[in-house]
């Protein structure tokens, strides 16, 4: 990965813990990705967690379409929380004044 697609993806990382705690959630991101290191994402999928009182939510950052599509949210998907837990991806393209909000819901069998 880039320089400028990891400050990119820092970026939007940013602009939506600032979008969410407006709405009164207290957020936390994974460390900012290192040349070196990488990033270590929470649980080794999710970017950050926002925390209300009655509300929890696992939440993936994006800034392209593409990385959305196909298999790329499957294991977001499958991953087991409580059912107070929500599991969200936003997806901020650039220039757009909000995101997108994607709920990643466990398929159903069958």
């Amino acid at each position: 990965m880039s320089s400028s697609s990891r400050a990119k993806g820092r970026r939007t990382e940013l602009k939506v813990k600032k979008w969410l705690e407006a709405q009164g959630y207290l957020v936390e991101l994974v460390p900012s990705p290192t040349r070196w290191g990488g990033g270590q994402d929470f649980f080794s999928l999710w970017d950050g967690i926002a925390l209300k009182p009655d509300e929890i939510i696992f939440f993936q950052v994006k800034s392209n379409k593409s990385n959305i599509y196909g298999k790329r949210l499957d294991a977001h998907r499958a991953f087991k929380v409580p059912a107070s837990v929500r599991k969200i991806c936003f997806l901020w393209i650039p220039r757009a004044k909000l995101p997108e909000t994607i709920i990643l819901t466990t398929k159903a069998p069958g």
